[in-house]
C-alpha cells in the first residue's frame, strides 16, 4: 500500500509540475506580448517638442510705445507665428537706445498664450521700475528671445 501511495503522490507531483510549466509559459508569452504592445503605444508620439533658436519664425508686428513716463513705458504690438508649430511662453525683450544708437536699457516679459501656426497674438508689455527712472532714449527694438514649441506629427 505504501508503494501505490508513493506512486500516486509522484504522479500528482509530476502532473502539477507540468501544469506549472504550462502556465508559466503561457504567462510569459502573455506578459511579453503585452509589454511589447505597451511599449509601442507609449513610444508613439503625436507631437515633438522644439527648441527655440534664431530660425524660429515668430515675427513681432505693428508695435509702438503707447505710454511713456520717467519710470515706465508700455509697448503694444502683435506676435505673428509664421512657423508650422504651436508656440507658448514667448519671452519678448525690449532694448532702448539713445540718439547715437547706444544701448541704454532693457527689459523683457512673457506671453503665456499659445500661438498656433498662421495666428496672431496681441500683447501689451510694461517696462520700468518703481524706484529708478528709465534713461533717455530715442529708439527701441523688440525681439523674441525664448519660446516653447510643439509641432504636430503626421
Amino acid at each position: 500500500m505504501s508503494f501505490i501511495f508513493l506512486k500516486n503522490v509522484a504522479s500528482k507531483l509530476f502532473t502539477g509540475f507540468l501544469y506549472g510549466i504550462g502556465i508559466s509559459i503561457a504567462l510569459t508569452i502573455f506578459f511579453f506580448s503585452f509589454e511589447k504592445g505597451y511599449s509601442k503605444l507609449s513610444n508613439k508620439k503625436d507631437f515633438e517638442y522644439l527648441d527655440f533658436d534664431e530660425t524660429v519664425e515668430l515675427e513681432i508686428i505693428n508695435h509702438s510705445i503707447i505710454k511713456s513716463s520717467d519710470q515706465n513705458i508700455e509697448i503694444i504690438g502683435a506676435l505673428y507665428n509664421k512657423s508650422e508649430a504651436n508656440w507658448s511662453g514667448m519671452e519678448i525683450e525690449i532694448e532702448l537706445f539713445d540718439e547715437q544708437k547706444n544701448f541704454v536699457y532693457e527689459c523683457s516679459d512673457k506671453l503665456m498664450n499659445i500661438v498656433s501656426p498662421s495666428q496672431k497674438e496681441n500683447f501689451k508689455i510694461s517696462c520700468g521700475s518703481c524706484d529708478k527712472a528709465i534713461p533717455e532714449y530715442s529708439s527701441y527694438s523688440l525681439k523674441v528671445i525664448n519660446a516653447y514649441g510643439k509641432k504636430q506629427l503626421n
